[in-house]
C-alpha cells in the first residue's frame, strides 16, 4: 500500500487548488511543492489555493514557501488564497505577522468562491 502523496494539485476553472496532505510541513516536502507552485505560477496560473487543513506544524522553510509564492503570484498580478489554517500554523503565522499580509480563507470551498471571477 503506497502512502498518499505529501501534496495534491488540481485546477477548478481558472483556479490552481493546492491540498497539502501531510500534518508537518517542513523541508522535506517543501522542496518539490515549491518547484511546482513556481511551475504553475509559470505556465500563468494567476489565482491559486493552498488548502492548509491537515498541517498541524509549518517550518520556518515552510513559511517561506508561503511567502516566496505569494509575492511571486503578485509580482504576475496573481492573488494566493490560504485556507484551512489550524491554530498553530495560524500561530506561526501571527507571530511572524504574516497573518496581516497573507489572504486566508476559513476553508477551500470560501476560497475557490472569493478568487473567482476575473483575476
Amino acid at each position: 500500500m503506497s502512502s498518499p502523496k505529501p501534496f495534491e494539485l488540481h485546477q477548478q476553472d481558472d483556479i490552481a487548488v493546492v491540498r497539502v496532505n501531510e500534518a508537518k510541513m517542513a523541508y522535506a516536502t517543501l522542496e518539490s511543492l515549491q518547484r511546482d507552485l513556481a511551475a504553475r505560477i509559470d505556465e500563468g496560473v494567476r489565482k491559486m489555493v493552498v488548502n492548509l487543513a491537515p498541517v498541524a506544524f509549518v517550518d520556518s522553510f515552510g513559511i517561506g514557501v508561503i511567502v516566496v509564492t505569494a509575492r511571486k503570484m503578485s509580482q504576475v498580478g496573481g492573488r494566493l488564497k490560504l485556507c484551512g489554517v489550524g491554530e498553530r500554523v495560524r500561530m506561526s503565522l501571527t507571530i511572524t505577522r504574516l497573518d496581516r499580509t497573507l489572504d486566508i480563507a476559513g476553508d477551500e470551498a470560501e476560497a475557490v468562491r472569493s478568487l473567482s471571477g476575473p483575476a
